[in-house]
């Protein structure tokens, strides 16, 4: 299988699906929550980066 070339930010996840930002957080602090795709860490300038997702 081919790998996704396209990655949603966890902010981008919460508007596209209406729901709060933090929740999401939350969710995906626990990497077991995630039940299929692929979740990475994005690089985007500041210190902490950012949560992205496959497909």
């Amino acid at each position: 299988m081919a790998r996704s070339t396209h990655i949603y930010t966890i902010e981008d996840v919460a508007t596209m699906i209406g729901e709060n930002l933090e929740l999401l957080q939350e969710i995906a602090a626990n990497s077991d929550n995630i039940d299929y795709g692929e979740m990475v860490h994005v690089h985007n300038g500041t210190e902490d980066g950012t949560i992205g997702f496959t497909r």
